[in-house]
């Protein structure tokens, strides 16, 4: 999986929407494209994953949790920890720990390293980063959010009618409400949060 993909097929929003025909897939494309980037950004995190460790520099601050007693340095997501290094060192015998404690217990990545004492900045940590697979909250919510921009190209003016003959409805400039729901704990977080 790349990193920052589509978070579904044309085909699946097609069997999602009902659409037995291909007269809308290149439009379809764009705005499965367009509703992954609105998660990425409502979410703070990207959902793809790197195909290989990767070195990246990671210049802190690093801070210290007095509930853990420990320097922590936040880091991008990490779920597989094959051949991760930690300024050189392999992760076992590096001293980090990984944190948050559990997360793949959780089906959540790492998102910190901490040690017992302050780290030398910058610190280079090579893993792989990103997700072993896409949630299936975020696939969903990009359906929801993807049929919401095709609904989109019958409202040129942002105004659907009521059907009840009541007033418009204004379509809204942002991630659908729903969507933003369906999303909640998925969010990337300040630590300590």
């Amino acid at each position: 999986m790349p990193w920052k993909p589509d978070y579904i097929t044309v085909a699946e929003f097609n069997a999602f929407a009902r659409s037995a025909d291909a007269l809308d897939d290149v439009e379809t494309a764009l705005w499965i494209t367009g509703a992954s980037r609105l998660v990425d950004d409502h979410l703070h995190r990207q959902f793809g994953s790197l195909a290989a460790p990767t070195a990246r520099v990671y210049r802190g601050p690093a801070f210290y949790d007095p509930r853990l007693s420990l320097w922590c340095v936040e880091i991008d997501d990490v779920q597989v920890t094959t051949g991760m290094t930690i300024a050189g060192v392999a992760l076992a015998s590096s001293g980090y720990v990984l944190l948050p404690d559990n997360a793949p217990l959780d089906g959540k990545p790492y998102t910190m390293i901490a040690i017992d004492v302050c780290p030398t900045m910058p610190l280079t940590v090579v893993a792989q980063y990103g997700w072993t697979a896409v949630p299936s909250q975020v696939k969903g919510a990009v359906r929801l959010q993807v049929n919401r921009l095709a609904s989109r190209r019958n409202t040129p003016l942002g105004l659907l009618e009521s059907p009840d003959g009541g007033p418009a409805a204004r379509v809204l400039a942002r991630l659908d409400p729903d969507v933003a729901v369906s999303l909640r704990g998925l969010g990337r977080t300040r630590w300590p949060a």
